[in-house]
């Protein structure tokens, strides 16, 4: 069974997606005491906060993957841009790397935002590509859609790396016909955008819905849960607990499409 650490873990998007295609989390890092609140709760776990820059690679348990979808605002055209810098949130793409140079798992799964594609000029998602390159990795990547499996239309990159030594994983290339057909097909309905809004005076993404009654509306807390592919479960477990709509609303925002995850992991597992 392939085992991954989950590096900026979040509410648990990856690791739900992943553990279904048949892998096992030994660990995570997340920074967010919300979010932390939140993981520990769904995985009946304790999880206390833990900045990355913090953790001592060398301690770690070994594992086969790295999982980390590092953090998009300043890659994101939501954000200011100011690309990924040592210091910046963004620039937290090399604490991961600090991670895979020590550890050097066979594997690593990485996701951002579209963004990278073009924030200076490019020169970004380049440097991305070089620096898993100089860590010994190669490594294939695909734009998905999660809209090819749920009602939702978010576009994410993905990369996949391997050590050099490997044989290259047959993950890429996916195209929607492959997603939506058999045991994936999602149900058909409106596809939920994801649209630019203003809350307190910042840009963010913004999930609406079709509401036959009521025309287009902002999602529902449960409804941004279901429309990442997270069990109805999670949304009553973190209400429980106490959690607000506004951190929960801001998990959903920041998570990973479970269903996106989970078939990556089943083409990895399968290599």
């Amino acid at each position: 069974m392939l085992t991954f650490y989950d590096a900026f873990h979040g509410i648990g998007g990856f690791r739900y997606g992943l553990e279904q295609a048949g892998m096992k989390c030994i660990g995570g890092c997340e920074i967010d005491k919300y979010a932390c609140k939140a993981y520990g709760v769904i995985n009946n776990e304790r999880c206390e906060p833990t900045d990355i820059r913090h953790v001592d690679a060398g301690s770690l348990p070994s594992f086969d993957c790295l999982v980390f979808g590092w953090p998009c605002q300043d890659n994101s055209i939501a954000g200011k841009r100011n690309g990924q810098r040592e210091g910046t949130r963004s620039g937290l793409l090399f604490e991961a790397a600090r991670i895979l140079r020590v550890k050097q798992p066979k594997y690593f799964i990485a996701e951002n935002v579209p963004g990278l594609f073009s924030v200076n000029d490019g020169i970004d998602f380049y440097k991305t590509i070089r620096l898993f390159t100089d860590l010994g990795y190669d490594c294939q990547w695909q734009v998905l859609n999660s809209r090819w499996f749920l009602p939702h239309n978010r576009e994410r990159i993905f990369f996949v790396g391997h050590l050099g030594r490997l044989s290259r994983p047959r993950v890429f290339p996916f195209t929607e016909q492959h997603w939506i057909s058999g045991e994936s097909r999602r149900e058909e309905g409106a596809i939920s955008p994801c649209l630019r809004a203003k809350l307190g005076g910042a840009d963010i993404e913004e999930v609406y819905v079709i509401d036959p009654n009521r025309g287009v509306r902002r999602a529902t807390i449960l409804e941004r849960f279901r429309l990442q592919g997270y069990p109805d479960e999670w949304y009553y477990k973190c209400k429980e607990a106490g959690i607000s709509k506004t951190q929960l609303s801001k998990m959903a925002g920041n998570g990973v499409s479970s269903p996106v995850a989970r078939e990556i992991g089943k083409r990895l597992v399968a290599s």
